[in-house]
């Protein structure tokens, strides 16, 4: 629209002594009299008519104006200053004449106010006779709120125009006719794209001969009940072909203005689609669990879908991912572990849909498994579990190109959740099964334990006698005398005995272990040729230590048990010949590695790994090789105590046990220990450190025990060693001796089970008088019979039972040096506190 100016506008002034006629020219006359300007809205200008000078103006127009009454006298209709067309000073003359010729001129005129704000009016010009003299009057009324209300309003439908012409929803308008007829006067671009027919061609049709396919629809009486009564109304329209669906749309209709009416209509043919397919597979997976869920779902999807190949995969790692079923048109496949770098699958490792809808084959030329699929085109998705980790994979594939893919693509998002919620409660329940089966192993280890127990205490006392006593004779006799060598045989047979009871005492986790820092490969190395000799020759060992390994905190013994017990497993494996293959390494489990292999726990770790080349573990063993007096050898050749010792070394050491084996592949025993802690090196360090065997010096000791056999050797063995023995048949007996003579008692050897009053109580009675007094524990039981208040006390020490009688002697040499060199150190410090100060 084209912006002008005022419409009478003069830069120059009227002469002097025309300025006070035009203020006065009505008041003096008797006609301009009976005009009242002031009481008039509409603004009245009066010109004459020969010069174009304003005469007189009331206050309305000059209001509407913003002017004062000076400057209307200056105000010339020939002087108006130029502006764009309609709005000139040409346009304005040309309606001056006229009115001065006596033609009513009406017109709209756009000007400023004096503060150049924008002004409509709708004007009247006329020639009118005031006083004989020839006068144009033009009275103008104001019409810039008016005009600004209805350019908004342009405005505000131009936009509602341009939204339902941009919107992705087909709209229609119509208008219902005097005789019913409902005509389309308006469709925009979309309804022209969803219903595949040229809407804009339509226009000025009736509805049913625009849209035959409504005809037997209630869809045009609706539209002309709501186009009468107003309302909303809305309904989900099938248009059918050859008896199929062949499209569904989501129709609204309404009411614009009475007799009027307009729709909104959307294609869901494809949401419809998708909810059939969900329903179908849904109903086809409902009732299934675990594979059989997994088998449904790959199936169901494949045939819906109409695609030769479904998959679902759990990702293991980064690169690799095991199928849990995979549909292959006419039946299921094989389940395997594959690589996913080699696959498409590698590009669905991320949240978006990865899709391919033909030239599979061409992007990964390498793919044996495509080529022999004949794979043309590819689909996945991969989801997540609830902590937001990659969880596992669901594809489909097909022999040719995918076209519509968003259907499939939908319907793999869908079945995503249900698919990991499915891969999470079966990994739950492996886990739960494993900790169930681990607590059953606990338990049988535990009655195993209850039971060497049981029999322990006095079976070792047996043993212990056996085992001293022989060595006493032995020292008795000449070396070359036969009865040496039967001898001999008594002790080696003893301690073949003490070492089953161990063996049961391991598997019980009631045996007392020798810490210390150890290093594996040492360990490994000082072994090697005991293996061999024990393996034969026909079985060749190859050790592979890693570099620079940290320390563990183990029992040696313990150590050297769990290598002896798995090569001797492994060549029952091996009868013939075969290799067994020994590595050392050092191994980190993050918290992602223990999600993957569910008996592992984080943590740094030094492997031991053991594996043959020999006939390897059936499955349906394999859940049984831990359990005590569970073998597969021959009646006489094993009691199945092995593999049970060395789990149970393995828990009470706190590491990790794990078996990978295949029938005819062989089998690797993975053995893993914690590294030791800082706190750990120093305290096997502190072990370490103790003083020389000195010189014998007469102690006396307090020997509690009630086995008589044991009890004489002991006394016997020590009494050799020049010690004075004060020997006692219970703990009560042992208390009186010690209350009589406490001051002259250096050392407590105790016997933990005994009748009236047992070691742990005897040894409480005898700190109370003598918190320094050496004390070392002896039993047949297991280490679980010492109270707890003793394991870590530096002052005792404990042995088990059975014991040579040259290691019992040593123990007490190097107990009492011990406690001579904290004596002489406290006595050091008095002498310092109580030496004089120098001033």
């Amino acid at each position: 629209m084209n912006t002008g100016n005022q419409i009478f506008n003069a830069n120059d002034r009227l002469p002097v002594s025309n300025q006070s006629s035009c203020g006065n020219f009505l008041r003096q006359s008797a006609a301009g009299g009976a005009f009242i300007f002031n009481s008039i809205a509409e603004g009245v200008l009066i010109v004459d008519a020969k010069t174009g000078n304003p005469l007189d103006v009331n206050r309305a127009m000059l209001e509407m104006y913003g002017l004062s009454s000076s400057k209307a006298r200056s105000w010339s209709f020939f002087r108006q200053r130029g502006g764009k067309p309609p709005y000139t000073k040409r346009e304005a003359q040309q309606y001056f004449d006229r009115a001065c010729k006596g033609e009513r001129v009406v017109f709209t005129w756009y000007s400023r106010k004096a503060a150049s704000a924008p002004l409509w009016t709708y004007n009247t010009a006329q020639c009118v006779s005031i006083d004989g003299r020839n006068c144009v009057t033009l009275i103008s009324a104001d019409l810039s709120e008016q005009i600004e209300a209805n350019h908004k309003i342009r405005n505000g439908v131009r936009r509602i125009q341009n939204i339902i012409q941009s919107s992705p929803m087909g709209t229609q308008q119509y208008r219902l006719e005097q005789d019913g007829t409902l005509r389309l006067i308006a469709a925009n671009d979309a309804a022209t794209r969803i219903l595949k027919s040229d809407c804009q061609q339509k226009i000025g049709l009736p509805i049913e001969e625009a849209f035959p396919a409504l005809l037997e629809t209630d869809i045009p009486s609706q539209c002309r009940r709501i186009a009468r009564e107003g309302g909303v109304w809305q309904k989900e329209f099938f248009v059918y072909a050859d008896d199929q669906v062949h499209g569904v749309y989501d129709f609204h209709a309404f009411q614009t203005e009475p007799m009027n009416m307009a729709v909104f209509f959307t294609d869901v043919t494809e949401r419809h689609e998708t909810h059939r397919l969900v329903k179908s597979i849904y109903e086809g997976t409902a009732k299934a669990t675990g594979e059989d869920f997994f088998h449904c779902l790959v199936q169901q999807l494949a045939r819906s879908l109409e695609v030769r190949y479904a998959m679902i995969a759990e990702i293991i790692d980064d690169d690799t991912a095991k199928m849990h079923a995979i549909w292959k048109g006419d039946g299921f496949g094989q389940n395997i572990e594959y690589r996913l770098s080699c696959t498409p699958c590698h590009m669905a490792l991320n949240d978006e849909i990865c899709i391919i809808p033909e030239g599979l084959r061409d992007r990964y030329p390498g793919s044996v498994e495509l080529r022999e699929m004949k794979a043309e085109s590819y689909l996945g998705i991969m989801f997540r579990d609830v902590a937001g980790k990659p969880l596992g994979l669901l594809c489909v594939m097909d022999i040719k190109p995918m076209r519509e893919t968003n259907i499939a693509s939908d319907l793999l998002r869908i079945f995503t959740i249900r698919a990991g919620s499915e891969l999470e409660r079966r990994r739950a329940e492996q886990k739960h099964l494993e900790l169930e089966r681990q607590f059953q192993h606990s338990q049988k280890m535990d009655a195993v334990g209850q039971l060497a127990g049981g029999i322990a205490h006095d079976f070792n006392n047996l043993l212990q006698a056996i085992q001293g006593y022989s060595e006493l004779a032995i020292n008795e006799i000449c070396t070359q005398q036969p009865i040496r060598e039967f001898l001999d045989e008594i002790i080696n047979a003893s301690m073949r005995a003490s070492a089953l009871v161990r063996k049961l005492l391991a598997m019980g986790r009631r045996e007392h272990l020798n810490w210390d820092c150890l290093n594996i490969n040492d360990e490994v190395n000082e072994l090697k040729d005991i293996l061999k000799r024990l393996i034969g020759a026909k079985i060749r060992i190859e050790f592979d230590p890693g570099d620079k390994l940290p320390l563990v905190y183990a029992d040696s013994g313990h150590v050297e048990q769990i290598l002896l017990n798995l090569c001797v497993n492994a060549r029952d494996a091996m009868p013939k010949e075969g290799v067994i293959r020994i590595s050392t390494s050092q191994v980190r489990f993050t918290e992602e590695a223990c999600e993957t292999l569910q008996w592992a726990r984080t943590g740094d770790y030094i492997q031991i790994r053991v594996c043959d080349n020999g006939k390897g573990i059936e499955p349906r063993i394999m859940e049984r090789i831990f359990e005590p007096f569970f073998t597969t050898k021959p009646f006489g050749h094993g009691a199945g105590l092995g593999l049970a010792t060395v789990y149970s070394i393995v828990q009470q050491h706190d590491g990790l046990i794990n078996v990978e084996s295949e029938p005819g592949s062989g089998a690797c025993f993975e053995i893993y220990l914690p590294v030791a802690t800082k706190a750990q090196i120093k305290r096997a360090h502190d072990l370490r450190q103790r003083p020389a065997k000195g010189k014998n010096i007469q102690k006396t000791v307090l020997l509690a025990e009630d086995e008589r056999l044991v009890r004489n050797l002991l006394q016997r063995t020590l009494e050799r060693e020049s010690y004075h023995v004060l020997a006692a048949g219970n703990g009560e007996e042992a208390r009186q001796i010690y209350h009589d003579q406490s001051s002259s008692i250096n050392f407590a050897l105790l016997d933990i089970v005994m009748p009236r009053m047992n070691g742990n109580e005897l040894a409480s009675e005898l700190r109370k008088n003598n918190p320094a007094l050496p004390i070392l524990f002896m039993s047949g039981y297991g280490l679980d019979a010492l109270d707890g208040e003793f394991e870590n006390d530096p002052q005792t020490s404990w042995m088990q039972k059975p014991v040579r009688t040259a290691d019992v002697c040593q123990k007490v040499h190097e107990m009492l040096n011990d406690a001579d060199s904290r004596d002489a150190k406290s006595s050091n410090r008095k002498d310092i506190d109580s030496s004089p100060q120098s001033p």
